[in-house]
């Protein structure tokens, strides 16, 4: 049988509830098609059976209000105001497909895979896609800008053609609108330049870490900022702290650059130790000292020349400038011919470094060397005194005698 509100649709045979035929009282229990539009002022309720608009069984209202009707599919809650289905929203444009607040947007999706939440976030008319905005205002000023995500009021408000930033923290970013790949962390993070005032337009590949970091200029680019109020050095270069910062901590090596091996460390003692590939270890005291180990630090020597053959006897005295060891021995004449010195240690009663060992020499030669002396002792210290002595006659007049010392 059919309802008594039901009719025969003259138009294509279906049924059709009749508006004028049923008030608040009434409900439909069968599914139906879409209905009439209601009279001026008026709405309809009843059940879809998936010929039109919803799938079968969800609730529409269609009302008529200023000239203008409406359909909404109505979300139907458990006795315990959960939503028993989901909520499905048009696609979002200018007019629909958002969720409001007191006639403010709070919630859409326009354009291509964009999200936004919070009081006028977004807009609608950006191209951009791949944003995620939650936070009053985020993303307002979007136009070509794609992947960025912003959280926080106002969070990236100026943001329009930059793209793949990273922004959280209320006014992060404030005023930047090109800038790209850049993460902003912190309450007005990388939102100024150096001054505190004027406007960080712009920030490649940066990253600015804590509450009113700031930029050295606009457009710097790979730069490092992290602190309150820290204040970047430029591109390329990192900062870490204001200028309020007296003391700074870092466990484990400090790497100094990206040659394997070099780094900054300390040695257990609260000594501060530097490592290169090529000096190797040497404490800051060694550096203050001028001394680093591993490393050619110094020659020291004597030269003669006389218009007759050099006799035996004291020729030089040298004062050590600092704790090193003797690495080598090279001695060199303008003719060939013999001659033999040992080195000493000590103004009062010297004492033979060489002792037992090969003393440098010429023997029928003009230049002789030796890199791994056999002396008995090779280490000295800062402010010996090194005596040279030519230990007997020699057949040459000229004669350059050079230590190689390297630092301890």
């Amino acid at each position: 049988m059919r309802h008594p509100d039901v009719a025969v649709n003259p138009d294509d045979g279906t049924d059709r509830v009749q508006p004028s035929q049923w008030n608040k009282d009434h409900i439909i229990p069968e599914l139906s098609a879409d209905l009439d539009d209601p009279a001026e002022g008026t709405s309809v309720l009843w059940i879809s059976d998936g010929t039109g608009t919803g799938i079968a069984g969800d609730l529409l209202m269609k009302t008529t209000s200023g000239g203008v009707t409406e359909t909404r599919i109505l979300p139907l809650t458990d006795s315990n105001g959960v939503f028993e289905c989901s909520i499905e929203l048009p696609v979002t444009t200018a007019t629909c497909g958002q969720i409001k607040q007191n006639g403010t947007r709070v919630f859409h999706t326009y354009g291509t895979s964009n999200t936004f939440f919070g009081k006028n976030s977004g807009n609608f008319t950006l191209s951009g896609t791949n944003n995620f905005c939650v936070g009053n205002n985020t993303g307002a000023a979007l136009t070509t800008g794609n992947g960025n995500l912003l959280f926080g009021l106002s969070a990236g408000i100026t943001i329009d053609t930059g793209g793949y930033n990273t922004v959280i923290g209320t006014n992060a970013a404030n005023n930047c609108t090109s800038g790209s790949r850049t993460i902003y962390l912190g309450q007005q993070a990388g939102r100024f330049l150096a001054n505190g005032s004027t406007a960080n337009i712009s920030s490649d590949y940066c990253i600015y870490i804590g509450d009113d970091t700031r930029s050295q200029t606009n457009n710097d680019q790979n730069q490092i900022v992290i602190g309150y109020q820290a204040i970047g050095n430029g591109s390329n270069t990192t900062t870490i702290g204001n200028t309020s910062v007296t003391d700074s901590y870092i466990e484990g090596k400090l790497h100094i650059s990206s040659e394997a091996g070099t780094y900054i460390d300390h040695d257990g003692s609260a000594n501060m130790t530097f490592t290169d590939a090529v000096t190797g270890t040497k404490t800051l005291a060694q550096l203050a000292s001028g001394g680093v180990s591993g490393a050619l630090q110094d020659r020291i020597g004597f030269s003669v020349a006389s218009f007759n053959p050099i006799v035996a006897g004291v020729k030089a005295y040298h004062t050590v400038p600092f704790d090193a060891t003797i690495e080598g021995w090279y001695i060199e004449s303008d003719t060939s011919g013999d001659i033999t010195v040992d080195v000493k240690v000590g103004m009062v009663s010297p004492v033979s470094l060489v002792g037992v060992g090969t003393k440098p020499f010429l023997s029928s030669s003009s230049s002789n060397s030796d890199a791994t002396p056999d002396w008995d002792t090779l280490s000295v210290s800062e402010g010996d005194v090194l005596v040279f002595e030519l230990t007997g006659d020699a057949t040459i007049n000229k004669v350059i005698l050079t230590l190689d010392i390297l630092s301890i």
